[in-house]
C-alpha cells in the first residue's frame, strides 16, 4: 500500500465522530460514530461514551494502552437512531493511550484543542457544549461531569486531597464511594477508590481508569461474594 494511502487509513481510523448534548441533569448523551462501526452507538451518559471508545480501540488493535485500564466493562450495544434536541457534532483523533489515559486533539469546525488526557478532553467537550457553568453541582447526575467540573474549581483538588475523601453516591444505582486524591501528574488525578457498601478500596490511576472503576467495581465484587 502507498504510503499516502496508508496514511488516510490510519488518520481515518484515529478519529470518531460525536453528536452530542450535555443536558440540565449534567447528562453527557447523544452518539459515537467510526469508520470501523456499521452504524453510530447511542450513549447516555460520559461513562457509556468512553466504553464505546475504548471498545473500538481495543478491537482494531491502535494505539494499544501503555497499562491496561482497570475494571473496563463492556460496549453498550443501543443503536443511534435516537437523537435528542440541540446536539453538537465535532470530531476527536487520538494520538495516544498512554497513563491509563487519551491524548489527542478536539475539532469543532475549524476549532482545534489538543488534550493530554482525558480529564482535558471532557472539559473541552465540556465547556463547549455547555455554555451555563452558574449550574448548581447537587444537580449534576453524570459521574463524569459531576467530578470534571468537580476538579477544575478553583483549588477544589488541592481541597479535597487535604481532606483526604470526597463523598459521591452512583445515580441510579445506590452505590457509596469515597474518593481519595493523592497524587496530581500527568493532566490528571491518581488515588484510590472506597467503595462503602463492600468495604473495598481500589487503586486508580487517572480520571478515565477512576470512571471505570466507579461502574464497575461493584459488580465485580458482588459476583466474587456470590461465589
Amino acid at each position: 500500500m502507498p504510503i499516502s494511502t496508508a496514511s488516510k487509513v490510519y488518520d481515518g481510523f484515529r478519529r470518531f465522530t460525536v453528536t452530542a448534548s450535555i443536558d440540565k441533569e449534567g447528562f453527557l448523551c447523544g452518539t459515537v460514530s467510526h469508520a470501523s462501526m456499521v452504524k453510530p452507538v447511542r450513549f447516555e451518559n460520559t461513562t457509556e461514551m468512553v466504553l464505546a471508545v475504548e471498545s473500538v480501540l481495543d478491537n482494531i488493535g491502535y494505539f494499544k494502552p501503555d497499562r491496561d485500564i482497570r475494571w473496563k466493562g463492556h460496549c453498550p450495544a443501543s443503536d443511534g437512531t435516537e437523537k435528542k434536541d440541540k446536539e453538537t457534532k465535532f470530531d476527536f483523533s487520538l494520538s495516544g493511550r498512554y497513563n491509563a489515559g487519551w491524548q489527542g486533539y478536539v475539532t469543532f469546525g475549524k476549532e482545534r484543542e489538543n488534550f493530554n488526557s482525558f480529564l482535558d478532553f471532557l472539559e473541552i467537550i465540556d465547556k463547549k457544549l455547555c455554555s451555563d457553568m452558574e449550574q448548581p453541582l447537587e444537580t449534576i447526575k453524570d459521574t463524569g461531569i459531576f467530578l470534571e467540573r468537580f476538579f477544575r474549581g478553583e483549588g477544589n483538588i488541592e481541597r479535597i486531597r487535604s481532606q483526604k475523601l470526597l463523598p459521591w453516591r452512583q445515580y441510579g444505582k445506590g452505590d457509596r464511594f469515597s474518593i481519595r486524591i493523592r497524587f496530581l501528574g500527568n493532566e490528571s488525578v491518581q488515588g484510590s477508590l472506597i467503595w462503602r457498601e463492600g468495604r473495598e478500596e481500589i487503586n486508580f490511576r487517572s480520571f478515565l481508569e477512576l470512571l471505570m472503576c466507579m461502574e464497575e467495581a461493584p459488580n465485580s465484587f458482588r459476583i466474587a461474594y456470590a461465589n
